[in-house]
């Protein structure tokens, strides 16, 4: 089962306007879950964070208009909220896809005192065993000043990184950047400072190893409606549905695929009947290779019905 997660910095969610224009740039992503940050939404208008089409929203707020953070999540998952911060810097829920379990955890980092900001992260998942989670949104901080910061002094960029408790956490609890290790050395940004003309990859998403061979794709989407790009993530979640095959009947309604048939299976049996082969296992690998040569046929019938349905419509 594919499921979909976005992460994005909206920079205020307070406009009516701007809550709009938001609203439908993400209703055509058709996410599963969608973390914003920095919504500036307070505890008493939460009201305004709700959009039945985006998914069940769990919110941390601040008390004042800064900050803020929602999830939303398709309305059929189950979910269990772990902890909301009450100055709007974190969230962490308990979810469950299929049979999969795991957490997520979204967050918006403040520009001061990371160090202490990211310890305490740090220890929370660890009491909450956390062993298998996604965690996503504005970390405030790039990993790599040279491939995730472009445009501003050395001094800056060096300001820029983020601390070493981040990394303590990271490598501690196998936290892996996959947009990173499929990119390369590849340079793409999410948020442009204004005030100091440089750009910097501070949104991503951390996933823990048992999600890595999951990952079907992760980008960074192009700026707009605020500062940052959101970042969308595809993973593969829960067994893949094993898809049964049919066979189209209408097939046989031509000559043409009749004779084919026989003639395929004629020369089949010719090149593998011998006395070395069981007979059983020549019949069974004959109904596979003759399910072959049915899809093909039905690749080509379908491919001429929509040539006809084309033609049709051009006249």
């Amino acid at each position: 089962m594919a499921t979909k997660f976005l992460t994005w910095n909206v920079n205020g969610l307070n406009s009516p306007q701007k809550r709009r224009k938001v609203f439908h740039y993400l209703k055509q992503f058709k996410n599963d879950i969608i973390c914003l940050q920095e919504t500036h939404v307070k505890l008493e208008e939460h009201k305004y964070l709700r959009n039945a089409k985006l998914g069940t929203p769990y919110i941390a707020s601040a008390p004042e208009k800064k900050n803020g953070i929602v999830i939303y999540v398709r309305p059929d998952l189950k979910v269990k909220v772990i902890e909301a911060d009450k100055l709007g810097r974190y969230i962490i829920i308990d979810l469950t896809i299929e049979t999969k379990n795991f957490m997520v955890v979204g967050i918006y980092a403040p520009n001061q005192q990371q160090g202490k900001f990211y310890e305490l992260l740090h220890k929370k998942l660890i009491d909450l065993d956390c062993k298998s989670c996604i965690v996503m949104g504005d970390w405030n901080g790039v990993i790599d000043v040279k491939l995730d910061k472009k445009g501003s002094s050395k001094n800056i960029q060096t300001k820029a990184k983020l601390p070493k408790s981040f990394f303590d956490m990271k490598d501690d609890m196998e936290l892996r950047d996959l947009w990173r290790e499929r990119s390369n050395n590849e340079q793409d940004y999410t948020f442009f400072s204004d005030r100091h003309h440089s750009f910097s990859r501070i949104d991503f998403i951390l996933i823990t190893n048992d999600f890595c061979s999951r990952v079907k794709k992760i980008k960074i989407c192009p700026r707009t409606l605020s500062d940052h790009s959101p970042v969308w993530l595809e993973l593969e979640i829960g067994e893949k549905s094993r898809r049964i095959w049919r066979l189209n009947e209408n097939l046989f309604r031509y000559d043409v695929n009749v004779l084919e048939c026989k003639k395929q299976m004629k020369e089949f049996f010719i090149l593998n009947m011998n006395k070395e082969t069981p007979i059983d296992m020549v019949w069974d690998a004959s109904k596979a290779f003759m399910r072959g040569v049915l899809i093909n046929q039905n690749n080509v019938y379908r491919r001429k019905q929509r040539q006809k349905k084309e033609e049709l419509e051009k006249e």
